[in-house]
């Protein structure tokens, strides 16, 4: 759990992420640790919402391992604007 707590602490949430493998991008909404379940050992998971709509409604988050992830040069903010 040590793990997990400090990226929490590292002010992650909000940040724009991609997918290496499906190239899906979105932002960081939730986190999670598996303990020697179904991966090789503990992994943490995070979360990431899609920003476009669908019909009006956002789509359900997607979960992938953070070995998959990279951050992508802007974040996303409350009021919708990109960040530096």
């Amino acid at each position: 759990m040590a793990y997990i707590e400090a990226w929490k602490n590292a002010d992650q949430f909000g940040k724009r992420m991609k997918d290496r493998i499906s190239g899906f991008t979105g932002v960081v909404v939730a986190v999670t640790e598996r303990r020697r379940g179904w991966c090789n050992g503990d992994c943490v998971q995070l979360a990431l919402q899609c920003e476009e709509l669908i019909d009006g409604k956002p789509l359900d988050e997607q979960w992938f391992d953070l070995w998959r992830l990279e951050r992508v040069n802007s974040d996303a903010s409350p009021t919708g604007q990109e960040e530096g």
